[in-house]
C-alpha cells in the first residue's frame, strides 16, 4: 500500500493536508526507510498549526475537539476516512476564517 501511495503522489501535483503534519510525515518517512522506498518531497498543509493560530481560545487543538467546536460532530476519530474527512472539514473553516493564513502552513 505505501509503495502504491508514493508512486501516486510522486507522479502527480499533489498537495497532502493532515493534522499534525510532522507526525504523519515522520510516520511515511519511516515506513519508506523500512521498504527501500523514495519519498518524494510534497508541500504539506498542516491543519494542527493553522488552528493554533486561528483558534487560539480553544481548549486545546485536538481534531476532535475543533471539529465540535465548529460544529461537525467527531465520530470515528483516529479512523482515515473520518480522520480525512475531519480535517477537509476543518480546512473549509479555516480558510473561511483566515483565507490568507494558510499560505504560511504550506510547506516542504
Amino acid at each position: 500500500a505505501l509503495a502504491r501511495f508514493i508512486e501516486f503522489v510522486g507522479g502527480t501535483p499533489v498537495v497532502l493536508m493532515a493534522h499534525n503534519a510532522s507526525f504523519d510525515r515522520g510516520f511515511l518517512a519511516n515506513g519508506a526507510s523500512l521498504h527501500g522506498l523514495p519519498l518524494p518531497k510534497l508541500p504539506v498543509i498542516d491543519t494542527l498549526a493553522w488552528a493554533r493560530d486561528t483558534m487560539p481560545d480553544a481548549p486545546n487543538h485536538r481534531l476532535t475537539t475543533l471539529l465540535e467546536l465548529l460544529g461537525k460532530p467527531a465520530t470515528g476519530a483516529h479512523r482515515a476516512s473520518c480522520d480525512s474527512d475531519g480535517v477537509r472539514f476543518l480546512f473549509e473553516r479555516l480558510i473561511r476564517q483566515r483565507p490568507i493564513q494558510f499560505l504560511r502552513h504550506l510547506y516542504e
